[in-house]
């Protein structure tokens, strides 16, 4: 099997499969229900559809605006869209923003080899309605493509897109217990899976230490993350409301001896602003 479709029409119970021929010779198309014993009548086309333009270059720190009609070329669930080639290295933190007010925005990345797999995608990780944010870092150094795309199939319209590189990973910075430390969050901070940006710091604690972390902040709803550090973050104990509404609160015991890390956060996505953070003994 090359290639099997349920919904790719993305109309009612109808489906679409959009496939590309390896080699020259006979092929076989088998049409039929979705469940073993539906039946009825059906109009069953093939037809030869013209290669996929290829990619338009952009480039860190460009905006480019476009319009998806629905003679454009279309993904495998149907969905028209416009390609887009950027070069990165390996380690490079990008950022794609989609915006549109003609349709819900929809964003993949993929690499530039071969046919086009989507390596990460994004709905609406701008948090602003139907448009889109795709954070991503590149897994190796080489040429990429992203699509910008609505969410469904029947869709179409303008639409800008704006691609930025957003620096290295922040390193942890460092607090002693008994100390509080002030910053601010911003835009090129680091960011989690839901798109909320933080500050992380490494701390020293004694098995069974009890200390009382706290977060406030006058400009976002403060969020307490609580982990170990090593080479990937393992959440330990996380706090929202512990302090106040919009002020965290973790009162907690070190398991071991060791390093821990805490992230001062935002609770929601896109939030930015100064805060305070302190890490001190329990009395």
């Amino acid at each position: 099997m090359i290639a099997q479709d349920d919904d790719g029409a993305g109309v009612g119970t109808n489906s679409r499969l959009t496939a590309t021929l390896d080699t020259a010779g006979d092929y076989v198309v088998e049409a039929r229900a979705f469940s073993g014993d539906g039946e009825g009548r059906f109009t069953l086309t093939v037809s030869e559809v013209a290669p996929p333009p290829p990619p338009t270059p952009i480039q860190f720190g460009d905006t480019v605006e476009g319009e998806i009609k629905t003679e454009d070329p279309q993904s495998d669930d149907g969905k028209h869209y416009h390609a887009y080639a950027f070069s990165g290295a390996e380690g490079q933190r990008i950022q794609a923003i989609l915006r549109s007010g003609d349709f819900d925005a929809y964003l993949e990345v993929g690499a530039a080899e071969g046919d086009f797999t989507a390596l990460a995608s994004d709905d609406d990780g701008l948090a602003q309605g139907t448009d889109s944010r795709l954070n991503f870092t590149l897994p190796k150094t080489g040429d990429y493509v992203i699509r910008v795309m609505p969410l469904s199939a029947e869709e179409d319209g303008l639409y800008a897109l704006e691609l930025t590189e957003r620096g290295p990973e922040p390193e942890p910075g460092s607090i002693l217990v008994g100390a509080t430390a002030r910053g601010t969050l911003s835009s090129t901070d680091a960011m989690t899976e839901e798109g909320a940006y933080y500050d992380a710091y490494r701390f020293q604690a004694k098995k069974d230490e009890k200390l009382r972390i706290t977060l406030v902040s006058n400009a976002f709803d403060a969020f307490l993350d609580l982990g170990e550090g090593g080479e990937a973050f393992t959440s330990l104990a996380t706090d929202d409301d512990g302090l106040s509404d919009t002020h965290a609160k973790l009162e907690w015991t070190a398991p071991e001896d060791g390093w821990y890390v805490v992230r001062a956060r935002a609770l929601a996505p896109n939030e930015t602003g100064a805060y305070a953070l302190a890490v001190e003994r329990q009395p």
